[in-house]
This record gives C-alpha cells, structure tokens and sequence, in this order.
C-alpha cells in the first residue's frame, strides 16, 4: 500500500456505510452480474444510495 487515508464519521454513518457494503457483498455472493460502467456514472449512484440510506436511517432515528 503507497498511502494511507483515514475516515473519521459518526456512529451512524458508520452503520449506514457497512449496510450499503453488506448489500453489495450479498449482491455478489448471490452471483449477480455487476454491470460495468464508467467510474463517475458508478461513484454518482454509489453516493447517491448512501445519501439516501443515511437519510432514511437519520428519520428512523428520530
């Protein structure tokens, strides 16, 4: 590994981002084709459902 980076988030942010990496860890166990995209299509969507997770787990929260 050439470098580090740290990631410093809160408890909630934390559960939500493992949540959305548990989903796609299940989608590729289940053998689910991935479709192959171009990076910013693919970072756009990724942040976009977390943005959206994190939301519906902040007004659960409440």
């Amino acid at each position: 590994m050439d470098e580090e980076i740290a990631i410093r988030i809160d408890l909630k942010t934390a559960q939500a981002l493992v949540d959305v990496i548990y989903m796609f860890g299940e989608h590729v166990a289940a053998g689910v084709p991935i479709e192959v995209r171009d990076d910013d299509t693919e970072l756009g969507e990724l942040v976009g459902d977390f943005y959206k997770n994190l939301r519906k787990r902040i007004r659960e929260a409440k």
